[in-house]
């Protein structure tokens, strides 16, 4: 079983992306791949320091951007929501460093924006709010339904005012979702009690993280980008889940 974000789970399934094989060029797909349940969304933080001056994605231009590790998920969520405002890796100065990394430069000021998915409210942006007016970028709406129209796995949010200190209005953006993946080949019985015992005690989950009070029953099956696995499917017909 893994936690994996549902965008990179379907380049996984089809062989797309990441997956494509960089010798012959061709589709590497992981076809037994299976669904267990969708989580929570994996929210888009497109962020910098107000005294940066950025306020709009078309600000970023010829700025010092961090856009994930070099062929992550991360990085390929940046450069479509890049392509969306027209821009590519020529319009800005891409940055490829780790997280840990990453947060300390936009605290510092090194580096001008980052491209942070994650739950919120995310540990390493709340500690740099502390101290420094942290400012987020809005993804609007209208561009994240422009983008789901090509990448189904998107889903807009609402990043809810004062999440982080200083953030006095509500910032739209667009998010992935975490889910939970597993290999086809696992007994049916096996995935259906991990399942039961996932959605039986959901409460703990919500008690333990912010992120939690989003993961849901009702919602275990909204946005699942590849096939369920048999032992989830029966539980959630039996729910009557759809």
């Amino acid at each position: 079983v893994a936690f994996v974000q549902n965008d990179t789970a379907f380049y996984a399934f089809h062989g797309i992306g990441m997956f494509i094989d960089r010798i012959t060029n061709r589709p590497r797909p992981v076809s037994t791949l299976r669904g267990m349940a969708m989580l929570h969304p994996e929210t888009i933080q497109l962020v910098t320091l107000k005294s940066k001056g950025i306020s709009s994605v078309q600000d970023l231009r010829e700025r010092r951007v961090w856009v994930g590790a070099p062929g992550s998920a991360s990085e390929v969520n940046a450069r479509q929501i890049l392509r969306a405002f027209g821009l590519s890796y020529d319009a800005i100065r891409e940055v490829f460093l780790t997280s840990a990394e990453a947060a300390d430069q936009l605290k510092d000021g090194v580096i001008d924006a980052a491209f942070i998915i994650a739950g919120i409210p995310t540990t390493a942006l709340a500690d740099i709010a502390s101290t420094r007016d942290l400012l987020l970028i809005p993804i609007p709406w209208a561009v994240v339904d422009q983008l789901r129209a090509q990448y189904p796995y998107y889903t807009s949010v609402t990043v809810p005012a004062n999440t982080y200190r200083g953030q006095e209005r509500a910032v739209e953006t667009a998010a992935v979702t975490a889910m939970l993946v597993t290999r086809q080949e696992l007994e049916a019985r096996l995935i259906y009690d991990l399942i039961k015992a996932l959605w039986e005690n959901v409460d703990r989950l919500a008690a333990a993280h912010a992120s939690g009070k989003d993961i849901t029953l009702s919602a275990a099956r909204r946005g699942m980008s590849i096939p369920l696995h048999a032992g989830a499917l029966r539980y959630y017909r039996e729910r009557g889940i759809r």
